[in-house]
Formats: C-alpha cells, structure tokens, sequence
C-alpha cells in the first residue's frame, strides 16, 4: 500500500475533486483526528475573499494547543 502524501505536499486546487466530492482529512496521527470533508461548489476567485469560510461544523472542536496555565496543572499532579 502506498503511503499518502503529508497535507503540506498536496494543493488543494491539484486535486481531482468536483461539487459533491468527499474526503477524509488526517489531521494529527497521534490524535487520530479525523475530519469528513464535502466540495460544495467551485466558485470563480474573488479578490474580496482574504481566507476560506467554515459552512458548517458538527460535534465539538478539538482542543489543540494547551495554555501554560493548564499544562503547569498537568505538570502538577
């Protein structure tokens, strides 16, 4: 079986991907955060639009990155 390519390796726009179009995105192999990912629509560029726009979330976020007051908790106990 061959191994994927690491995200920062694909563009998105290289893809062979139309409206309707489903994929899953690893996000962090230790985590094992996975995420469904649907192309609605492929619009021409808008000059307007400065970074991508979330249409829709289900569930709860991951906490990615702890603040130094909670990771000095952990250290604690």
């Amino acid at each position: 079986m061959e191994t994927p390519p690491f995200a920062d390796q694909v563009h998105i726009g290289n893809l062979s991907l139309e409206p309707g179009s489903k994929m899953t995105y690893l996000y962090d192999f230790g985590d094992n955060w996975k995420f469904d990912v649907q192309l609605e629509a492929i619009n021409p560029p808008d000059n307007k639009i400065k970074k991508p726009k979330i249409l829709e979330v289900h569930g709860n976020v991951p906490q990615q990155y702890w603040s130094e007051d909670e990771y000095e908790e952990d250290e604690g106990e």
